[in-house]
């Protein structure tokens, strides 16, 4: 537990000391010591009593300049670690846990006037929103969060830009997220982070393929597997796989589009992500189905089904698949009645894995229905 008042007060002696009224007074201090050793008589006691005089004096002014200072850095750390706790408190579910944090870390910036906590807390607040699957508020708190944190030029813009294109995808708003999107390819690149451009490359070349943008849809896919592949990242490598397999089969290309399929299977099997093997098997299934295979087709939608049915927490399964915090439902650290209430209160939590898990199902139903007219 944060004990504010200690810390408060290991600010205050450290800013006191290393302010220029500090050294002043360390060094009228040294000043007194030296008359005490080197001096003698009336000249010892005068110059030593003049120098503990302003050391004083200089002591007293630095505890006046550092007060507000150091209580404004240990506000400026709890309120860091208010961020910090809401973060790791969403990724468990706990929405409300994570709503306390947020206000009391939002009251403390604005007092300080930090702008660049108020933008991270937006930031954190639209994955909030997103969580509790309230879409258009989450994408009102991205949108907020990426003006404040690009005007400070922050490092945490890039991902805010990252999710406001998330959410406009989520929302069908196309042309928005593909500039969103780009706007956070830019910003990751120049803040040298590979990783995150992977992820905005990954999402702006599923819209390029959507949109039948297919020569830019390849060129973005195979980037954001390159740049996974050099972060060991697995699932996301394995995405980008999966990504490029449809792509393969939009082009017609049914050799490619098995062999990227299988590439996608094996990744997502070594990342631990079975739910990425049952779509990858889907990938295969339709692919087939094409080719008019569809006793073939039909396993492949089996083993897909299977493996969707035998998850025991599909939703979570579907929310990590896609980044999301992998959870199958919102949490509590109470009864059941707040339990209850507070999922009553947030009926689309985690919107976005149950969409997915519905496509799938919609998915598998018309692949066995095109897979029995093939017969």
């Amino acid at each position: 537990m944060r004990d504010p008042i200690a810390g408060t007060a290991m600010e205050l002696a450290r800013v006191t000391v290393m302010s220029p009224w500090g050294f002043a007074s360390l060094a009228f201090l040294l000043a007194f010591a030296l008359a005490a050793l080197l001096l003698r008589g009336r000249l010892r006691a005068t110059t030593s009593v003049a120098a503990l005089a302003a050391a004083l004096l200089c002591t007293f002014v630095a505890l006046d300049v550092a007060g507000p200072k150091a209580t404004a850095a240990q506000m400026r750390r709890d309120a860091d670690a208010n961020v910090t706790a809401a973060r790791e408190a969403l990724a468990w579910g706990f929405n409300v846990e994570v709503r306390t944090e947020l206000d009391q870390a939002e009251a403390a910036f604005r007092r300080i006037g930090a702008r660049d906590g108020l933008g991270r807390v937006q930031l954190t607040r639209g994955d909030l929103e997103r969580l509790q699957g309230r879409l258009a508020e989450a994408r009102t708190r991205y949108a907020a969060a990426a003006q404040q944190l690009t005007t400070l030029n922050h490092g945490e813009a890039a991902t805010a830009f990252l999710r406001l294109g998330q959410m406009e995808t989520a929302l069908g708003d196309v042309p928005a997220a593909r500039k969103a999107l780009t706007q956070a390819i830019a910003l990751y690149r120049r803040n040298e982070d590979s990783s995150g451009e992977a992820q905005a490359k990954l999402a702006d070349g599923i819209l390029a393929r959507q949109g039948a943008s297919l020569a830019e849809a390849s060129a973005l896919l195979r980037e954001a597997a390159a740049l996974f592949a050099g972060q060991n990242d697995l699932l996301g490598e394995a995405r980008a796989m999966l990504e490029l397999a449809q792509l393969s089969q939009m082009l017609v290309q049914a050799t490619e589009a098995d062999q990227r399929a299988d590439l996608a299977s094996g990744l997502f099997e070594r990342a631990n992500v079975t739910f990425g093997v049952a779509l990858a098997h889907l990938v295969k299934a339709d692919n087939l189905v094409d080719k008019e295979h569809a006793e073939a087709a039909e396993n492949e939608l089996n083993e897909a089904a299977a493996i969707i049915q035998s998850l025991p927490e599909p939703i979570a399964a579907a929310a990590h698949f896609l980044g999301l915090p992998a959870v199958e439902a919102l949490r509590v650290r109470g009864d059941t009645d707040e339990l209850d209430a507070n999922i009553a209160a947030f009926p689309d939590y985690q919107i976005e894995a149950r969409t997915l898990l519905n496509d799938i199902g919609v998915r598998i139903d018309r692949s066995r229905w095109d897979a029995s007219r093939a017969h």
